[in-house]
């Protein structure tokens, strides 16, 4: 608990005991309390503080997410405190000079530097969980903030529709600071998450967001317990597996198979945690209102909680496809990407390079180890080879042949998926290298033959551009 301690907070207590005995470290365990206090605080809300007037409920999500974030990371959280502050004077004085666009670039630039900052002042070898943790989410909202801000004056000129019952983003007017303040502390994404724009945010404040309550307890209470049941899972099962095993000199004693069987267990069991915490999350922001998305007709209209889930797990459970992971992992990072930062690269005119844009800045925004940047470049290279592939061949028709490549192709994605934590785990290039080495490579390797093969010898067959003839 050394960085709790940094941060000036004692590293002796309850949660210290509590979680050596099962296992964890206390900041882990500090933000886990921390994500389950957002269901009784979404309790409180609705009960004594939805009804007032929208300043009491901004009062409300700042002083309760500085709260939690102070139990959490202690003094640390007036990291984030001076961050939004300055920010907010920053866009203050870009609108003033009407110069938005120089605002929206100074506020991700001194964010992104300020959290660059706290990983070289904060670093170890293993995973942290100190005050960058929420300054890493609290980059993407300030950034998003203001390239809203930003888009609002093209958004005043010609105004955009909402979309799955929720409000545009773009921002016409900057908001006073208190609103800013409760936006970037409200408990349902202060920690770990999720994305959502400030319009969102204020919507539920000012009550208009929430049509319908119809199914909200059940949702949020089927998505605490899922989560809940993730984290249980890897708690007895983590030890057992534990992946810093990768980078210790006996594993290289194990057989090769035996090697590449535990990286696919251990990484597999290493995601659990993300799709854990996200699940517990949901549920506050369900309970809360701020997931609302809409409602849905079938037969009937029923109110949609989907608005800000950052993880379907039967999705990502059972997709075959890298793609089809990205679709249900991380959802919110996902599509706050798509949105602030591949779009704003469509001047580059190539697809390719606005996706290398995209993954740098994830890959630095994780932190500066080149971990990271092997991560993402993996990514993008088996992504490639999924595009390729699906691009020349289709499933089979065939039971005998479609279930085994189903299954071959399901076990293939969740390879590609856990041997990438040899990186990202690993940080720094010496247990990078490590780690991979123990494998040979095989993944990157058998990927970059593979991508040389289809592009160098297998057409792609004729049917889309015949497909294409007739439906012009």
């Amino acid at each position: 608990s050394h960085c709790l301690t940094r941060n000036g907070m004692a590293d002796e207590g309850f949660l210290h005991v509590a979680a050596a005995a099962i296992g964890t470290t206390e900041p882990a365990l500090r933000v886990l309390v921390l994500l389950l206090s957002g269901v009784p605080l979404s309790a409180i809300y609705n009960i004594a503080i939805a009804h007032h007037k929208s300043v009491l409920q901004h009062v409300f999500f700042f002083l309760s997410g500085l709260s939690l974030s102070y139990f959490g990371f202690g003094l640390g959280c007036f990291h984030l405190v001076a961050t939004i502050v300055a920010s907010y004077l920053i866009l203050l004085v870009a609108g003033f000079l009407n110069q938005r666009a120089i605002g929206a670039a100074a506020v991700s630039l001194f964010t992104m530097g300020y959290l660059i900052w706290g990983y070289i002042e904060n670093a170890t070898e293993s995973y942290d969980v100190d005050w960058t943790t929420p300054h890493c989410v609290l980059v993407m909202r300030l950034t998003g903030f203001a390239i809203d801000y930003y888009d609002g004056v093209a958004e005043a000129a010609a105004p955009a529709k909402p979309s799955k019952g929720k409000p545009t983003p773009a921002i016409k007017t900057l908001p006073n600071l208190l609103e800013i303040l409760g936006y970037c502390f409200c408990f349902c994404g202060v920690t770990v998450g999720p994305q959502y724009s400030f319009n969102t945010y204020n919507a539920l404040a000012s009550g208009t967001l929430v049509k319908s309550t119809s199914g909200r307890f059940t949702t949020a209470l089927s998505r605490l317990l899922l989560g809940l049941l993730y984290i249980v899972v890897l708690a007895v099962l983590g030890g057992q597996v534990p992946f810093e095993y990768v980078y210790e000199e006996k594993f290289l004693a194990d057989p090769l198979w035996y090697r590449i069987a535990y990286i696919f267990v251990a990484g597999k069991l290493n995601l659990m945690k993300y799709i854990g915490v996200w699940l517990v999350n949901d549920a506050s922001c369900v309970f809360s209102g701020m997931g609302y998305s809409g409602e849905t007709t079938d037969g009937k209209t029923v109110a949609s909680w989907d608005g800000v889930s950052n993880v379907r797990p039967y999705v990502y459970e059972t997709s075959i496809t890298l793609k089809g992971v990205i679709s249900a992992f991380n959802i919110n990072t996902n599509q706050w990407i798509m949105h602030y930062v591949f779009k704003r690269l469509r001047f580059l005119n190539n697809k390719h390079l606005s996706m290398i844009g995209s993954m740098f800045y994830l890959a630095i925004w994780h932190g500066y180890y080149v971990g990271y940047f092997l991560t993402f470049a993996l990514e993008f290279l088996t992504l490639m080879v999924e595009n390729a592939l699906v691009d020349r061949f289709s499933l089979p028709q065939s039971p005998a042949l479609y279930y085994p490549t189903v299954v071959g192709a399901w076990l293939v994605r969740n390879m590609v998926l856990s041997y990438s934590m040899i990186t990202f785990v690993g940080k720094d290039l010496q247990r990078s290298l490590a780690g991979q080495a123990a494998v040979y490579y095989f993944v990157p390797v058998l990927a970059a033959v593979v991508l040389a093969v289809l592009t160098n010898f297998v057409r792609k067959p004729k049917r889309d551009a015949d497909k294409a003839k007739k439906t012009e």
